[in-house]
């Protein structure tokens, strides 16, 4: 086995690269030797059946990710004349595609003795890094998008990964972060391909969409296409469509951001052979997706899922799909994970709740007063005095209600000395917000 680079001719058996030291590309794993056919190691777990597509991996650190089910969408494929079918990623095991691609390039971090890992995120690849490096019993540090979902931010914390608030380009830049457009990952995640393959046999879709991140996942259903083709286990070729946010989306659901890490060398590989198209799609489109997938088959998707739904609509107005094609949409992650951001329903956001500073210095004063005692908001307004923060009261009952609906507090009526009194309380999550917000380097 050996690594390619995507942009030179240079090659190295060095497996722990990244990126080329003479251009800067995406470095790719080509196997010497592929088995003539796809094996399927019976006796193992998730994508661990597939071994023999991998480098040599001692350390298996593994969370029961992989053989994720495919799904027959009646109603969708009713509506589009189609024979549409899901693959559901979100049943992974921090509900993300991306656990294929930890639990490989962490085992193979584990085998050469590494001790630490670093990456940059939006959201989902920082909490799939932070559990398996905890699994591996690794050090974690992780620059976090400023905008990120806190509840995402929340998982990172808890298991145990160092955060640091922010990052720019240079910090992107950095070589010894790991990304996943990085060889290794790239493997883990191709055997989402293989997965497909064992379903549809000779018989696979005839497009495959999915959303556009940073390319990297885009690219490893190719490669494994290709590796699958190279055997003849596959003769057919798929269409890949790219799933793309516009700018507006983009901004208003992190996750999608394509500017921090878009794989265009990656891409142009697939192009070549005449395989992909793209198309974009608005936050208005992609909430309406969500709400379809909920409404229609019973899957509750992220945003960077629903867009797939978006973008095969478009296509298939604009007459690029052909009748009774068969359509495989990639679900990459579970919507569970972004309950606390977005109603599905009626498409209204819910408040969102960012890091310490962005929820105010009082509400965050009157957080830390409740978490000593619960009191009514005439005492928490006394209380407040105390400490120099002197407001009017109605103003204390606007923070109060605000912190009530982001299930921060909580009110009870209780009766003291005869008379009814609004006792208010921390919720478990205040309680987890705080300890979040202490633990956090800023």
């Amino acid at each position: 086995m050996f690594l390619r680079c995507t942009n030179c001719k240079f090659q190295s058996s060095d497996l722990s690269l990244k990126r080329c030291p003479n251009c800067n590309g995406f470095l790719i794993l080509e196997l010497d030797k592929i088995p003539s056919e796809l094996v399927v190691e019976d006796k193992e777990v998730g994508i661990w059946r597939y071994k023999r597509f991998f480098p040599k991996i001692s350390s298996r650190i593994s969370l029961g990710e992989g053989k994720t089910p495919i799904l027959k969408a009646i109603k969708l494929s009713k509506e589009l004349g189609l024979e549409v079918y899901l693959k559901n990623e979100g049943l992974n095991p921090t509900g993300t595609f991306m656990d294929r691609g930890s639990a490989i390039y962490i085992s193979f971090l584990k085998d050469i003795g590494v001790k630490e890992v670093k990456c940059f995120t939006t959201g989902n690849f920082g909490c799939s890094i932070a559990a398996y490096s905890s699994k591996a019993g690794l050090e974690c540090e992780i620059f976090v998008h400023e905008k990120a979902n806190h509840f995402k931010l929340l998982q990172m914390v808890w298991f145990g990964a160092k955060i640091k608030m922010g990052y720019d380009k240079l910090i992107m830049n950095e070589k010894n972060l790991i990304t996943q457009a990085d060889p290794l990952f790239i493997e883990g995640l191709k055997t989402q391909m293989y997965e497909v393959f064992e379903y549809f046999k000779e018989e696979i879709p005839d497009y495959i969409i999915l959303p556009i991140g940073s390319g990297a996942n885009i690219y490893s259903f190719f490669k494994a296409y290709k590796e699958l083709s190279k055997i003849g286990q596959i003769k057919k070729k798929p269409l890949f469509v790219g799933a793309k946010p516009n700018s507006e989306a983009a901004k208003t659901f992190i996750d999608l951001d394509p500017s921090f890490l878009y794989c265009e060398s990656l891409i142009k590989e697939i192009k070549r052979e005449d395989m992909f198209i793209e198309e974009v799609a608005s936050k208005e489109e992609m909430i309406n997706s969500m709400s379809i997938f909920a409404r229609e088959e019973g899957l509750l998707v992220e945003p960077i899922s629903s867009i797939a739904l978006s973008v095969l609509y478009k296509i298939r107005k604009k007459q690029l799909i052909k009748d009774n094609s068969r359509v495989l949409i990639v679900l990459t992650g579970s919507g569970l994970k972004e309950i606390g951001s977005i109603v599905l329903l009626n498409k209204r956001p819910i408040k969102k709740i960012k890091v310490g500073h962005e929820l105010g210095f009082t509400k965050l004063k009157i957080l830390e007063l409740l978490k000593e005692k619960s009191m009514s908001g005439y005492e928490l307004w006394k209380k407040l005095k105390e400490f120099n923060i002197n407001i009017k009261l109605s103003t204390l009952y606007e923070h109060l209600k605000e912190l009530e609906e982001l299930n921060l507090i909580s009110s009870n009526i209780q009766i003291i000395k005869n008379r009814k009194t609004n006792i208010r309380s921390l919720t478990s999550f205040g309680e987890k917000y705080l300890e979040t917000f202490k633990r956090i380097e800023q």
